[in-house]
């Protein structure tokens, strides 16, 4: 008979390897060396990169042998028509059928599954998403929409589910449909136009009050999104003060976002018994280059942590504290790999 295309491979130990399929993303699973049953991290890479890049520059596989917990790394499925629309392989977060229990998401939600069933050491519980860029906007998505997969996700610049739409990727403003006669969103945002989101969020959702309002009605968006699916999902936005491609106030439309729903999802009612204003502030300085980072966390009424934003200092558009070996990092910022675990470690221990 001839092999399965579409089962896991090993890459070295540890390590396996998933070929895309066609419900499914491929990525590659690390899985530490030992007995016992490990928690689940899903890492997704940022457009202009792959599962093996991010993985070197994150190092969550480096910190998963060190603390107790397994990493996926899913990678979006490059194709010739894909490269047409989508050239520099972003997660297709702004593409409405990817803003809901389908599309890419579930494709996503599917090679989850795969690692479940390849590995008798993944905890059959819920998982843990963290991502970067395009793959933060990913995170984000599979937090509000799949509360009874994701525990927890963590947000490296990204932004807030729904906070750009096409009706379709091949609609999302390409000159190559425009050539070929097909209906175009001029307006929408893609990879080739970085600039509109700049515009959105230095512009319309600038002021504080704005992005508030506009944190609110997302919410809303997803809550309809996730249809009968419930439960609370903690997040952790993690955003540069300096980042020249995804403004910084992209963050503060997430995290009222996530307060909105932890309100809902907390008593069943939008009666404000999660506080819009942080339980608690701090300021310290970390990484090698002793960026200045703030952090605010939110508490529902039961005094549960629902949201931690930090704010770092000098960081551009980067994984903060990540390995030069991987693009996109920042090697002298605070290690945002690390804070990203023990975000992900509190939740664990309090479930």
């Amino acid at each position: 008979m001839p092999a399965d295309s579409s089962a896991p491979t090993s890459v070295k130990k540890g390590w396996r390897r998933f070929p895309a399929t066609e419900t499914s993303v491929g990525g590659v699973l690390f899985v530490p060396p030992g007995r016992k049953r490990l928690p689940l991290v899903v890492a997704l890479h940022g457009c202009n990169q792959n599962a093996a890049d991010f993985a070197m520059g994150a190092g969550f596989a480096e910190l998963a042998e060190q603390e107790g917990f397994a990493v996926l790394f899913p990678e979006t499925t490059r194709t010739r028509e894909s490269v047409e629309f989508n050239p520099f392989g972003c997660w297709i977060w702004w593409a409405k059928e990817n803003q809901a229990r389908g599309g890419q998401t579930a494709q996503v939600i599917e090679l989850i599954d795969r690692a479940k069933e390849a590995s008798s050491r993944l905890s059959a519980g819920r998982v843990y998403v963290a991502g970067f860029s395009s793959g933060a906007a990913m995170a984000a998505i599979l937090g509000c929409v799949y509360p009874d997969y994701v525990a927890a996700f963590a947000s490296h610049a990204g932004v807030a589910f729904a906070a750009a739409e096409a009706a379709t990727p091949t609609e999302a403003g390409l000159l190559v449909a425009e050539l070929e006669g097909k209906p175009v969103n001029k307006k929408a945002f893609t990879p080739l136009n970085l600039g509109k989101i700049k515009a959105w969020s230095k512009g319309a959702m600038s002021a504080m009050k704005e992005a508030e309002a506009a944190g609110e009605h997302k919410a809303m968006k997803a809550l309809e999104a996730r249809g009968e699916a419930e439960g609370e999902v903690p997040a952790l936005i993690v955003h540069g003060d300096r980042d020249d491609v995804v403004d910084r106030t992209n963050a503060k439309v997430l995290l009222y976002q996530v307060l909105r729903i932890a309100d809902i999802v907390d008593t069943g009612a939008n009666d404000q018994s999660v506080n819009k204003r942080a339980n608690s502030k701090t300021e310290k300085t970390g990484g090698s280059g002793d960026y200045k980072m703030t952090t605010w966390e939110y508490h529902d009424s039961k005094d549960r942590l629902v949201a931690r934003r930090v704010k770092i200092g000098r960081l551009g558009h980067a994984w903060s504290g990540g390995s030069p070996a991987g693009t996109y990092t920042d090697p002298e910022g605070p290690n945002a790999t690390q804070l990203t675990w023990d975000f992900f470690k509190a939740m664990l221990e309090r479930e």
